[in-house]
């Protein structure tokens, strides 16, 4: 019968299937099919069930105990095919196996935890992600072991400063809190002191907590309201049927990611829905059903938080190349940054700047990993750092062909590119190792051509460059038409003279705080004027070895600064 189900219609069924994961008796039948039929909603419609988890989950790991063997299988079947609903890159993929494994082998616990805590997260955790998490956590908070009971409460405030919304904690809050009150009392001074940081953290996420269902009810009565004065003889329980499912309908086509388009979509795909279901019932004019569904979408625009009213506001008719909303960058327990936008406009050049330590080579390091959840895949991305890495030996064709793509590692193509950087045939024969800083990075831009990135990713490209190795790459920067550009460098006059905006990690102020992304349409010098107190704060990179071989225009290595300048 499910199968047939419509996925808006799964909140209105998974109540019965969390009953029959308690049915006592029969030889554990009803128990294996709700544990069935609860895998089959998350297979079919893993971003409606996924909302569900956090109620869900403890019943399933109920099932996981059970003194049936037959129970136990059906919910170690069913744990990873809930599990796919999580988006959060790194439960679903890099710490699954840790997490499944924990579940169904409470001596993996410790294990589990310590993988978590090495784990560098760019991503918001949700609801979705702390169900399978919470059972161990729990696990750890309440054993006998220090060690675990300590790691296991620094997790769950790591995890707790990493949520996304309030409500998506709340659900735990019920549960976690007396455990960490009574922990503050525990024996150990360690366990009592991460404690407290912990229970701060837990209440601080769930602060500012909103009913993550008011605004499906808001958008459900207002559906209800608009088919009742558009054909008052619509029987009531289909209005209400309507009413529930426009609502999810909405909430899973514009409640994650704002875009533009995903509003303009919803009209016609929601007027759809309305009279397909009225079809037989009611005859409905398109007009009426597109001014219902219009209705609905102006409704949820109303219900959206001001940042995301922001974004909508601000996006227009802008072409991202890269649009990632709300994402978290952390390491180690330390959050860097928290409900950053990283939103990239295609072709424009961007500055990041901040503070030393607040995550700026790391989110060069995870957006060329392309592991953010939401980041386009199909985007090509190429990544030029600061230092030119290869084995002692290797010559500059040998080190182009090793890293060039599949398609163009054919001699003729790296020569080629190699000379448009530049490199005499002489010099295409030198080792990498006996390079100097300019031609270093001549080899990484020949690099880059091979791949020809939409996205280019530098960290501090001028380091070690004399004044004409820098202007040869500003001006092949500049030249590349389309492409667009991600710059970390301490070298603000570069900056100014490449990139078109600015980006700043705000923190507040505050050293150590999580920043979060404010963007200026502006050159570096142009947010300098607008905001001298920040701009004056930043740090800067005072190397007098690099200022005196700008002063006498050399440059250490096997060609000089000179010859740098004529490939250009």
């Amino acid at each position: 019968m499910l199968e047939g189900l419509s996925i808006l219609s799964v909140k209105s069924v998974v109540g019965a299937l969390y009953e029959g994961m308690q049915v006592v008796g029969g030889g554990g039948r009803v128990k294996i099919e709700c544990l069935q039929l609860a895998s089959l909603l998350a297979s079919r419609a893993p971003l409606t069930m996924g909302p569900c988890l956090p109620e869900c989950i403890p019943y399933v790991m109920e099932c996981l105990n059970d003194s049936n063997g037959k129970v136990q299988a059906a919910a170690e079947e069913a744990l990873p095919v809930l599990c796919s609903c999580v988006e959060n890159a790194e439960v679903a993929k890099t710490l699954k196996s840790f997490i499944m494994t924990a579940l169904q082998k409470p001596d993996t616990t410790l294990a589990c935890i310590d993988e978590v805590l090495l784990t560098t997260f760019c991503n918001p955790m949700d609801g979705t992600s702390l169900a399978f998490m919470m059972p161990i956590l729990l696990r750890g908070i309440k054993d006998a072991n220090y060690e675990l009971v300590k790691k296991a409460t620094v997790c769950t405030g790591n995890l707790c400063a990493l949520i996304k919304e309030p409500s998506d904690v709340a659900p735990f809050v019920p549960v976690l809190l007396p455990i960490l009150d009574k922990n503050l009392d525990h024996s150990s001074p360690d366990v009592r002191a991460a404690t407290e940081l912990s229970k701060t953290k837990l209440l601080e996420g769930a602060g500012g907590y909103v009913d993550p269902l008011k605004r499906v009810k808001v958008i459900s009565e207002k559906i209800t309201m608009s088919i009742t004065a558009a054909a008052a003889d619509v029987p009531a329980e289909i209005v209400a049927y309507l009413g529930a499912t426009c609502s999810a309908l909405l909430e899973s086509k514009l409640g994650g990611v704002v875009r533009v388009k995903y509003f303009e979509e919803a009209v016609p795909q929601t007027a759809a829905w309305v009279s397909s279901n009225l079809a037989g019932v009611v005859k409905l004019s398109e007009d009426d059903a597109t001014a219902i569904a219009c209705a609905a979408v102006e409704a949820f625009k109303e219900e959206l938080s001001d940042d995301a009213k922001k974004i909508l506001a601000d996006s227009g008719d802008k072409d991202f190349a890269v649009d990632m909303q709300n994402i978290i960058l952390a390491f180690a327990g330390r959050v860097l940054l928290r409900k950053a936008d990283i939103r990239f406009q295609r072709g424009h050049r961007y500055g990041l700047v901040g503070q030393n330590g607040t995550g700026k080579t790391t989110l060069l390091n995870r957006l060329a990993a392309k592991d953010i959840t939401g980041f386009p895949q199909a985007l090509n991305v190429h990544y030029i750092r600061h230092e030119v890495v290869a084995e002692d030996g290797i010559d500059v064709r040998q080190h182009m062909a090793a890293k060039a793509p599949p398609h163009r590692s054919d001699a003729a193509t790296i020569t080629s590119v190699l000379e448009r950087v530049g490199f005499t045939e002489q010099l295409q024969g030198t080792l990498v190792s006996n390079l100097s800083g300019g031609w270093k990075m001549k080899l990484s831009v020949a690099i880059s051509m091979l791949w020809e990135p939409q996205l280019l990713l530098l960290d501090e490209p001028t380091n070690h460059l004399d004044r004409a190795a820098k202007e040869w790459l500003k001006q092949h920067l500049l030249s590349l038409e389309g492409v667009t550009m991600a710059l970390v460098s301490h070298d603000y006059d570069f900056v100014d003279q490449v990139c078109t905006d600015t980006v700043h990690y705000d923190n507040g102020g505050a050293a150590g705080k999580p920043c979060h992304f404010v963007y200026y349409p502006m050159r570096f010098n142009q947010f300098q004027e607008l905001k001298p107190e920040i701009a004056a704060g930043l740090p800067t990179a005072i190397n007098t070895a690099d200022r005196n071989r700008e002063a006498t225009g050399s440059d250490t290595g096997s060609e000089s600064g000179g010859e740098l300048g004529a490939g250009a």
